[in-house]
């Protein structure tokens, strides 16, 4: 068996990785953004009033990660 990773998704990995770093991290401990963060907070991110959309907040702190 081989177990090496190819060196496309290696690639593909640190990207993300990066991304997460630079974008998503910083957006996660400004303020009291963390509670969108947490998988266990699946409320403050989920509008189940209105058919489980997300919520206006949550689109909105992603609204720069694009």
């Amino acid at each position: 068996m081989n177990f090496e990773i190819p060196t496309e998704l290696n690639a593909y990995i640190e990207s993300l990785d990066a991304f997460i770093q630079s974008t998503l991290l910083p957006l996660q401990h400004a303020d009291d953004n963390n509670r969108f963060f947490d998988h266990r907070r699946e409320y403050a991110r989920t509008d189940w009033e209105n058919h489980g959309n997300p919520k206006k907040e949550w689109e909105e702190l992603l609204s720069p990660a694009n």
